[in-house]
């Protein structure tokens, strides 16, 4: 028997959720999976999902609400995603299971699966940082028929009994030479994808830029063109114009292969990071993963027992002398050891786990 699922998304950019999703969705024994996305969504422009049977529709949309919004923009968010709910609930009759790509999604797919009579499972992959959103969050996830997370950290606190941990899909980073370490050269450093404050991209440079000369490099990957720079991209660059031959910034690429082989080893140092992807990316590449705090992307690096955790930023500079100290040979089996976890969260190891998820989740209903 084939279950199909629509998967719902109001993703107006792919990033690294959004490329998780479209490996999720390709074929895979026993489902049919489409993509319901926003209107506007550069999910529909994919070329690749139409010839493998994957249906990219478009959707009835509010888009995404928010909890810093003020109440009655939150009331009116409310019943408007309830009225959308209805046409999109007749789209969901034809399916056998909804999977809510985002939280604030569910305001609309949540009462459209109730109304189709269609089980309903949120993939959790966002953070929420202020008690009032996990408090809204708790709420809706008692409403679901479970819960699809992409790592315990960002679980805490759910009930256990309708929460599945899945990793995420990422694609295996092609393979390309990464240059041996030479012992005094200055430790290659990389921070791949959204330059933002919760990234702590700007403490990250600072803090190179004042290490001893010659000591590290900080490529940071990811910024917006400069004519649609945020304040905190600017700081960025200007910390790059600062110290040049420490610092070097770039724009957001899809060559992520060629960033990572130009580095020995990532930073991650996000506030909250509800997976990691960066750091898998790197671990695929042979790169050593350093994570700063507690996150999603730690809890890689503790499980499988790769790459550095520490806790503050102002830890770096210890750390990165120690790494800088490591010989060739020490290096090459850190790369190995890397290259060795990284290849474990292949689409095809983790898909299959995460319909196997969805299947127990969906379980209690009798069509199944």
């Amino acid at each position: 028997m084939t279950i199909r699922v629509a998967f719902c998304s109001d993703a107006l950019v792919i990033w690294g959720a959004e490329r998780s999703l479209l490996e999720i969705v390709q074929a895979t024994p026993g489902f049919k999976a489409d993509i319901l996305a926003h209107p506007d969504s550069p999910l529909l422009g994919v070329p690749d999902l139409a010839a493998s049977g994957v249906a990219m529709a478009p959707r009835f949309t509010r888009g995404s609400g928010g909890i810093r919004k003020a109440p009655w923009l939150l009331v009116a968010d409310v019943i408007l995603a309830c009225l959308y709910s209805i046409p999109l609930a007749v789209r969901l009759r034809t399916y056998d299971a909804v999977v809510c790509f985002g939280t604030w999604e569910l305001l609309q797919v949540l009462p459209a699966a109730k109304m189709a009579r269609r089980p309903c499972v949120l993939d959790l992959h966002e953070t929420f940082a202020g008690s009032l959103g996990n408090r809204a969050l708790r709420l809706l996830v008692g409403l679901c028929d479970g819960v699809i997370a992409t790592s315990s950290d960002l679980a805490t606190g759910l009930p256990e009994s309708r929460v599945r941990i899945v990793g995420r899909p990422v694609r295996l980073i092609p393979a390309k030479v990464v240059k041996p370490r030479r012992a005094g050269a200055p430790l290659r450093l990389s921070m791949l994808g959204q330059v933002t404050p919760h990234k702590r991209v700007l403490e990250v440079a600072k803090i190179c830029a004042l290490m001893a000369p010659n000591s590290v490099e900080l490529r940071v990957t990811g910024l917006s063109a400069p004519t649609a720079s945020s304040e905190y991209e600017k700081c960025v660059r200007d910390v790059a114009k600062e110290h040049p031959e420490v610092v070097d910034v770039r724009e957001r690429t899809t060559d992520v292969a060629a960033e990572l082989a130009a580095a020995d080893c990532l930073i991650n140092a996000s506030v909250h990071e509800a997976f990691g992807r960066t750091v898998v990316e790197a671990m695929q590449a042979g790169l050593l993963p350093i994570v700063v705090g507690d996150s999603g992307a730690s809890e890689i690096v503790r499980r499988h027992g790769v790459g550095r955790v520490i806790r503050e930023v102002s830890d770096l500079p210890r750390l990165l002398h120690e790494l800088r100290a490591l010989t060739a040979d020490e290096w090459n089996v850190i790369r190995g050891e890397a290259r060795a976890v990284g290849a474990q969260y292949a689409p095809s190891h983790v898909v299959p786990k995460y319909y196997q998820a969805l299947t127990e989740l969906i379980s209690t209903d009798n069509r199944f």
